[in-house]
């Protein structure tokens, strides 16, 4: 929590990465928070996760045939944050799986 916070994430992902911010241009039109079927859609597993986090982009969608157009056009787009330690990482990604289990109670 206290990395997100430090990072901003929760600026653009929501309080507590609750999401829903408005991004026009994209394929929901808003910002999808850290668990839930959105969330689950956009990422499917921890590799996916990290590529997010490091380069703003997940190859799965960037390769994919129509996924680019709204990845493009969006107007805020994932930024990189290829200075997250390992550890960094490993800590947001607990915080996500905390959140999704929580859902699931």
């Amino acid at each position: 929590l206290e990395i997100a916070q430090h990072w901003g994430c929760f600026s653009c992902h929501g309080p507590g990465g609750s999401g829903g911010y408005p991004n026009p241009g994209s394929f929901t039109g808003f910002i999808p928070g850290w668990y839930g079927a959105d969330f689950a859609d956009l990422v499917r597993d921890r590799d996916e996760f990290d590529s997010w986090l490091q380069r703003g982009e997940i190859p799965r969608l960037t390769n994919h045939p129509i996924a680019p157009y709204f990845l493009k056009r969006q107007r805020i787009r994932m930024p990189e944050y290829a200075n997250l330690t390992p550890a960094d990482r490993d800590a947001l990604w607990a915080y996500i799986q905390w959140l999704a289990d929580s859902e699931r109670d």
